[in-house]
């Protein structure tokens, strides 16, 4: 086989395992109440974390996949200020007020930080005449076209929990692990596409 279409093939097989890898939420466990069987409809969404910006866009997010779906969804920063601590009293309050029958909480367990050596190759080719020497101005091309850099990725393990409302009792817990190069948008995309989908295969929602 012809060494510049292997090397072009390993260089966009890389490239695209890098894209995909930028974001990654993974089930890593579940638990179910098999004695629970109802379904909710009214659910009080809570994201526990100190990133305020993160846990509007993900109260804001779930909440509307949850409206997707015929579910009357709270994001709990619209009614709580996270930067106090929440009494309980004000939480059962509020979701007595507004007839909500589900609680739903999703917290970070744990965090880590890593750091690696991307290598990337610039895309476009410049045409160049062989200089008579062996080798390819392809390959000599993309060997000068080489760049490597240093980037962070953090990998979150996050519980998610369904209490019911009046009985307080938990009766569905789902554990994710979520990698990410800084793409918290997208990465928040995949944790409520898999919440959802998982809520609908238990029969929850």
């Amino acid at each position: 086989m012809d060494k510049r279409f292997i090397f072009v093939l390993i260089s966009i097989l890389a490239c695209t395992f890098f894209l995909t890898a930028c974001s990654t939420t993974k089930l890593t466990g579940k638990w179910q109440d098999e004695g629970y069987s109802k379904t909710s409809s009214k659910i009080l969404i809570l994201g526990m974390t100190n990133n305020r910006a993160v846990r509007q866009i993900f109260e804001a997010k779930l909440s509307k996949a949850l409206k997707e779906h015929g579910i009357s969804a709270y994001p709990g920063f619209t009614e709580f200020d996270y930067d106090q601590t929440l009494e309980k009293d004000s939480i059962v309050d509020y979701v007595k007020k507004n007839g909500i029958d589900s609680v739903l909480v999703t917290k970070v367990l744990d965090s880590e930080t890593y750091r690696q050596l991307i290598t990337e190759h610039s895309g476009g080719v410049m045409g160049h005449a062989s200089s008579g020497y062996g080798g390819s101005w392809y390959t000599d091309y993309y060997s000068s076209q080489t760049s490597t850099y240093e980037s962070e990725f953090s990998v979150y393990n996050l519980e998610t929990n369904l209490y019911v409302v009046g009985s307080e009792k938990k009766v569905w817990s789902v554990f994710t692990r979520m990698e990410t190069l800084d793409r918290t948008p997208d990465t928040i995309d995949d944790l409520v596409d898999l919440l959802v989908k998982q809520l609908k295969e238990d029969r929850l929602i």
